[in-house]
């Protein structure tokens, strides 16, 4: 009586799949932000010692705030630490992941495109993840853009606003 007619693949139409993979992209980038936040209010100060600051995560929050000279060792410092809790995620959540960037969606929603190269290799994006041209690197990069930079701007306690005067 009713019988069950398979979709087409790649066949979204209202944008469900995209938007759960988004979902959980989030979720996944969230819970590595909260992680790499600990991670600096465990290490002590470094560079700004004598500042009146706790911990390494409050003297990430004053370089970036205040442009300071030295803002690009503190960015390289996140994302060396931050590529390491990517890589200890499991695989379908760095593949996630790497689908929410937008070299990922690029990838996935355009079939001539292939990251790194003039013409594509294949007809279509590969159905097998593990073929998926993962830059891990890259991941980190725009959680630091995106995420980790925006909590450095809107974090703040007494030692930071005695730090900028307020």
């Amino acid at each position: 009586m009713f019988e069950h007619q398979p979709s087409p693949p790649n066949q979204d139409p209202y944008g469900l799949y995209r938007r759960l993979v988004e979902m959980h992209g989030q979720g996944v980038r969230d819970v590595l932000v909260r992680r790499l936040i600990r991670r600096c209010q465990k290490q002590s100060v470094g560079l700004l010692g004598d500042a009146g600051l706790k911990n390494l995560w409050e003297e990430i929050c004053i370089a970036i705030r205040t442009d300071h000279p030295m803002r690009d060792l503190y960015e390289s410092h996140l994302e060396t630490h931050l590529t390491a809790l990517v890589l200890a995620l499991p695989v379908l959540d760095q593949q996630t992941l790497w689908l929410t960037t937008y070299e990922g969606t690029k990838y996935a929603t355009s079939p001539d495109w292939t990251p790194g190269e003039e013409q594509s290799a294949t007809p279509w994006p590969s159905l097998k993840p593990s073929e998926w041209p993962l830059d891990i690197r890259k991941v980190a990069i725009e959680i630091i853009n995106d995420d980790v930079l925006y909590e450095c701007v809107n974090y703040d306690n007494k030692r930071i606003r005695a730090y900028e005067g307020r």
